[in-house]
């Protein structure tokens, strides 16, 4: 069982949603748009996360003062709001213990594609002190290698790593197997996860 801001939930999971079929290479259902790949998946944000910049595509946009370019998408949401599995796959994770450290998780999908998520919180909840454990950061039991499922709890929105000074979001990538892909379109049509669900 999953434990989401004191409620108990066996699993977070959309009805009715189709995903890529599971063989271990990017889907054919996976269209090019303007805006990057349209992946299917779940929302990776619980409930109404807005983007950065609200309608407006942020991949490409000069980061660190021009010395790097954005290679995601920013999705702005109160610390300690649950993050969600985009799609079916396999986690792994990076955290450590030292104050500020850059709390991040990989999920590795069965339909080929790789989700980064970055910025997992670090602080204790309604602090910016850096002295968040892992209890703060991650879902409960949640381990490396482990799978999930489209929608299942991951971790909790934060601003760890180069995010401690701007406010709590989710900075998501899209990987296939030459790198970060523009996620814009996938999460725009992404379907969102707004109430809980009993399986």
């Amino acid at each position: 069982m999953l434990v989401v801001l004191g409620a108990v939930m066996p699993s977070l999971r959309a009805q009715d949603t189709t995903f890529p079929p599971r063989n271990g290479s990017p889907s054919s259902s996976v269209q090019e748009t303007d805006h990057g790949s349209f992946v299917p998946m779940m929302f990776p944000v619980f409930g109404s996360a807005r983007f950065q910049k609200e309608l407006i595509d942020t991949w490409g946009d000069p980061r660190g003062g021009g010395t790097r370019r954005h290679e995601g998408q920013d999705m702005m949401a109160p610390q300690m709001t649950p993050l969600l599995a985009a799609f079916d796959g396999v986690v792994s994770f990076n955290r450590t213990d030292a104050p500020n450290a850059h709390n991040m998780l990989y999920l590795t999908g069965d339909n080929g594609w790789e989700a980064v998520y970055m910025h997992i919180n670090n602080d204790m909840p309604k602090t910016n002190d850096g002295k968040g454990s892992r209890e703060y950061a991650f879902a409960p039991n949640l381990r490396p290698g482990q799978r999930v499922i489209a929608g299942q709890f991951l971790g909790y929105v934060g601003n760890s790593g180069n995010a401690e000074t701007v406010g709590h979001h989710l900075h998501f990538e899209l990987h296939n197997a030459n790198g970060p892909v523009n996620a814009y379109t996938s999460l725009k049509r992404a379907q969102r996860l707004t109430s809980a669900r009993w399986n």
